[in-house]
């Protein structure tokens, strides 16, 4: 019922007007605008003089459906937290779930979240094992490679992602080091970031069902910042999930 003015309310999903309306409020936060213009609009001319605030951009928009059912669980932290620790066998299979689904979007796309922690999954409050990736800013897939992530963690927190990675030694079957590190890394953050959050001691848990990825994570300990989680933490899950992850 919440339509965002200037959509038709009956059919809120229309591409068309959906990427119009977008238009619009880029233009209106930004004053300037936006021109759709191909390569083959060009005529190698500069029209630069003309209109300083014209400006040539491509404009993405992702489309997904709403579904009430699934939350974040940052907002709704008590029952999560109540439901895990009575229910921790939900507690493994969404686990469980999450980097199986995890391997193999990364093995069949080449896709990589890159900034996968708890605020960034969607959980169905009715199925505490059923989960929607979220928030694909950072995100990537064979051919289209975004270092964003990369970069970011260089600007806020001074650490050189990219000389991290390239300098881990791994076995020769991981040919692509830094696809690699970003799949250990959204393993790994979304495993932390949810533990520290819910504040279960998960070590009394039977987690030691078969998973060994499961297993390696319950014993990490926590980081003390995020300097220490991307030049020790994660290149050290690497090193013990070489000969666990299929490729």
């Amino acid at each position: 019922s919440n339509v965002p003015n200037g959509l038709d309310s009956s059919n809120p999903l229309n591409e068309i007007q959906v990427a119009r309306r977008i238009k619009q409020i880029i233009n209106k936060i930004y004053d300037y605008e936006v021109e759709n213009k191909s390569d083959d609009d060009s005529d190698g001319s500069d029209d630069s003089d003309n209109n300083d605030n014209n400006v040539t951009c491509k404009l993405q928009y992702l489309i997904t459906d709403y579904d009430s059912d699934f939350v974040s669980i940052d907002k709704n932290i008590k029952i999560f937290k109540s439901h895990y620790e009575t229910n921790p066998d939900d507690l493994y299979n969404l686990l469980e779930g999450l980097f199986n689904v995890l391997i193999y979007l990364y093995k069949t796309y080449g896709f990589i979240h890159w900034d996968l922690h708890y605020e960034n999954l969607l959980v169905n409050k009715n199925n505490f094992t059923e989960f929607l990736l979220f928030d694909f800013n950072y995100s990537e897939m064979f051919g289209m490679e975004n270092n964003e992530f990369i970069e970011a963690c260089n600007f806020d927190y001074g650490i050189d992602v990219a000389e991290i990675i390239n300098q881990m030694e791994l076995p020769d079957k991981i040919s692509n080091k830094r696809n690699y590190y970003g799949l250990v890394n959204d393993i790994t953050k979304y495993f932390i970031s949810l533990k520290l959050n819910l504040k279960i001691d998960m070590t009394n848990f039977n987690f030691k069902k078969g998973n060994k990825i499961i297993e390696i994570l319950v014993d990490v300990k926590p980081y003390e910042d995020l300097v220490e989680f991307y030049t020790k933490i994660i290149p050290d899950m690497c090193i013990k999930f070489a000969d666990i992850l299929d490729y």
